[in-house]
């Protein structure tokens, strides 16, 4: 049975109603890419620029697999370089978008706002490159860079165009606990073969699938 949402629905109903779309929106084409060596993790959406940096949270969520056990922020950088896929390297770190004021006690080098209120319109499309981070720990670093901008969009919300590489799991110790879940994963003859994919299933742990 196909799944219905109910917005969806109304939104339909409404177009038919006016005969003609309901939305006029700027939105973004992304290109989010992990930093991760050795494992080709992205993905490609579009997202509508009136969207909170807090929905904007819980897109990275949904599409790389998390659950927001963790902390999470952004990244703005300092684009007086023009060739946005050189921010990376050539940019400093603007300004530290962070969830919450606790933020606010700990020494930061970097000027500190509040995510709360903040539009994706705020920085996009002046700004092309944006880092998104979650879990301090792990510290799981997401690039977010900025494709294109599309007008009079009939968006109400994010679109999934594309992806490749399955997200690591929560709380698999970063990028060496990742190889070595992997390594262990991949080799049945292991000792903790069995108990992995247990633990793997706990975490709710599944290759990536776009649908």
């Amino acid at each position: 049975m196909q799944a219905i949402y109910p917005s969806e629905e109304m939104f339909k109903d409404l177009a038919a109603l006016v005969d003609g779309a309901i939305f006029d929106a700027e939105a973004a084409v992304l290109h989010v890419s992990m930093e991760l060596m050795g494992h080709p993790i992205r993905r490609r959406l579009v997202v509508p620029l009136d969207m909170k940096f807090q929905d904007f949270h819980q897109i990275f969520q949904i599409a790389f697999g998390w659950h927001d056990y963790h902390l999470h922020e952004f990244y703005q950088y300092d684009e007086s370089e023009t060739d946005k896929f050189q921010s990376r390297q050539t940019n400093r770190q603007k300004l530290n978008i962070v969830m919450d004021e606790e933020a606010f006690e700990y020494a930061n080098d970097v000027e500190m706002i509040l995510e709360e209120g903040l539009l994706l319109s705020d920085f996009i499309p002046s700004h092309t490159f944006i880092k998104y981070v979650y879990d301090f720990g792990d510290n799981w670093r997401h690039d977010i860079i900025v494709e294109e901008i599309l007008t009079k969009q009939n968006l109400s919300s994010p679109i999934y165009l594309a992806g490749e590489g399955t997200a690591p799991h929560e709380d698999c110790g970063g990028e060496p606990g990742f190889n070595a879940f992997l390594g262990i994963m991949n080799d049945p003859s292991h000792d903790e073969h069995d108990s992995m994919k247990a633990w793997a299933r706990m975490q709710l742990y599944r290759e990536f699938d776009i649908n």
